[in-house]
């Protein structure tokens, strides 16, 4: 499947809209001052929260305050002003948990009578443009609105210039760009000097019913979420809940897509109203998706927990015994999958399709044929199933250390680690530059569109490797006869083309086939007999060998069970039997 923020929506047009939302009521992130020494005084910072643009109040719990808590490493520069003159510049304070101290560790400052303190967050090295003019005639009576007005002036370059980074996916990058100022004057013989930060930005939030995965996908090794943002980096600060600092009294609006977490697939868009993205500073709005609310629901796949020999139906369900209710489509003969699967998200592993495609008159064929839409058998002969075309490139799909494989075993070894059918169909599709047709990638054509329902968050319908041919054998006939120490090359060592296992193996194979599935599913209508009378059955798989040949899996009428190497990709009569990922 496949994993990933997807940008390119159909968007859902005035998905979003500005709600109401309770006012935030102030917090309050004082520390405790220490003992203060006898010619300085200690450094309390709390901020104004950001209230909200639609009224109301709500409690500043850790979770939901709009504010910026400071923690331990947290940063402010301070200058401190004296009858209009600087007396000192970008003095950098850090709190340690419990107090703000300067880079000697101590948590005090010296402060003459009438000292105006002009704090600004988060602290840079590089000393901002200031204008003491515009705090010369702060003191210590002056009110709330005068202390902030003159802070506001007195940084009035920095915060001009301020412009927040898109990416704010952190609490970290998401704090850096909270620009505060605050202005104060202690009283004399005050110990300690309340500064309370303004907001310098506007904060934006956005509300998602939101859904996650509960499994991490292998190419990007994290799960899928419902609602998705493009563009920018939201902090999440709560369940659905997401924000990011703004620059005041612009315009500017969201936009992203919606994707199934369970196969990653895009059902559409959203946007938020961009008139309403603009406000000012200190003021914060919440944008609300659909219904309003702000949740994280875990969604689990529904394969999750399933075991090998389970019946997946048509509908999505699976069972362990057959439910005779149900439209069965395919049997698990796998509970693992490769590494390629596992990128593309299928990771709880295969199944195999319950009846044969194939143009042997011997056999009933159930397949929908797609000229007519009937669903009439097959006359022999109709199409030839060649798997790729003669001018197949050979270094995408052999196996790879083919060149190195010198025994049975280490060919047996080679060719059942071939786990990648998926892989391997989509790579011809994309080499042929289109859909699979009967005349060109038969058998992959053929597999692709088999007539039976594909169950939700499942692979397309595929044609096999030898490795997933190899696993049937052994996993339904429950036999550790197909080893390397009973197998032969056929015709030699030299030629490495085939490994076959001799005398009645084909039978003895097809037999135990037959009886597990009868034992699975005892309608035997239901399915397609593997062949326990030694006819002659052949199986494509997507596995090449070289540009002209591909590998298939053959109940032979010697007896042989055989993977064949050389068989040519323009053979006719072939059967084929699809198999998805899921």
């Amino acid at each position: 499947m496949k994993t990933k923020n997807i940008f390119g929506m159909i968007f859902l047009a005035a998905a979003f809209a500005a709600c109401s939302q309770e006012d935030i009521t102030t917090g309050n992130n004082e520390k405790s001052p220490a003992s203060a020494d006898v010619d300085g005084v200690t450094l309390n910072i709390s901020d104004q929260l950001f209230a909200n643009v639609e009224g109301g109040s709500r409690a500043a719990d850790d979770a939901e305050a709009n504010t910026t808590t400071f923690e331990s490493g947290d940063q402010i520069g301070l200058y401190t002003v004296l009858s209009g003159t600087v007396v000192k510049s970008n003095l950098k304070y850090t709190f340690n948990g419990t107090n703000w101290v300067d880079d000697s560790g101590k948590a005090t400052i010296v402060a003459a009578p009438g000292t105006v303190f002009v704090a600004y967050y988060p602290y840079s090295a590089t000393a901002p443009t200031v204008d003491a003019s515009d705090v010369a005639a702060l003191t210590v009576s002056s009110e709330a609105t005068a202390l902030k007005n003159g802070a506001e002036g007195f940084y009035a370059d920095k915060i001009a210039n301020w412009t927040p980074a898109a990416d704010q996916s952190t609490k970290a990058l998401y704090t850096a760009q909270d620009l505060m100022v605050a202005a104060a004057v202690p009283d004399a013989g005050a110990t300690s000097i309340n500064l309370v930060m303004n907001h310098e930005m506007a904060m934006h939030e956005l509300w998602f019913d939101q859904q996650v995965s509960e499994e991490t996908f292998e190419d990007t090794d994290a799960p899928l979420y419902k609602y998705n943002i493009d563009d920018y980096g939201f902090y999440n600060i709560a369940d659905g809940k997401y924000r990011r600092i703004t620059k005041p009294s612009t315009t500017i609006g969201y936009q992203g897509v919606i994707l199934d977490v369970l196969d990653g697939e895009e059902q559409g868009g959203w946007y938020t109203n961009t008139a309403e993205g603009s406000i000012a500073a200190g003021k914060m709005r919440v944008f609300k998706y659909s219904t309003g609310s702000a949740s994280l629901t875990s969604v689990p796949s529904p394969y999750k927990n399933i075991t090998a020999g389970s019946i997946i139906y048509t509908d999505g369900t699976w069972s362990a015994t057959y439910d005779n209710t149900k439209t069965p489509a395919a049997i698990v003969f796998s509970t693992s999958t490769s590494a390629n699967d596992k990128k593309l998200g299928y990771k709880h592993g295969y199944a195999i399709a319950l009846y044969d495609i194939h143009t042997d008159g011997n056999y009933s064929v159930r397949y929908s044929d797609p000229t007519n839409g009937d669903d009439e058998k097959i006359s022999k002969g109709k199409w030839a199933l060649g798997t790729y075309e003669s001018n197949q490139a050979t270094d995408i799909l052999h196996p790879q250390n083919a060149a190195s494989a010198t025994t049975v075993a280490s060919w047996l070894t080679e060719l059942s680690g071939d786990l990648d059918g998926l892989t391997h169909q989509r790579t011809a599709i994309s080499k042929l530059g289109a859909e699979p047709t009967a005349s060109d990638l038969r058998a992959i054509y053929l597999a692709k569109n088999y007539g039976v329902t594909r169950p939700a968050y499942t692979s397309e319908w595929y044609l096999p490797s030898i490795g997933q041919q190899y696993l049937w054998c052994t996993y339904f006939a429950n036999s550790s006869a197909l080893t390397a120490a009973s197998a032969t090359f056929y015709p030699s060592a030299s030629d490495r083309q085939t490994i076959y296992w001799s005398g009645d193996m084909a039978k003895t194979i097809g037999t135990a086939m037959n009886s597990w599935f009868t034992s699975k599913i005892s309608d035997t209508s239901k399915w397609d007999a593997w062949d326990a009378n030694k006819k002659g059955k052949y199986y494509w798989s997507s596995t090449e060998r070289v540009a002209s040949n591909a590998f298939i899996l053959l109940f032979a009428t010697s007896g042989n069970l055989d993977l064949i190497g050389d068989y040519p990709k323009s053979s006719t009569g072939r059967c084929v039997r699809a198999v998805f990922a899921f």
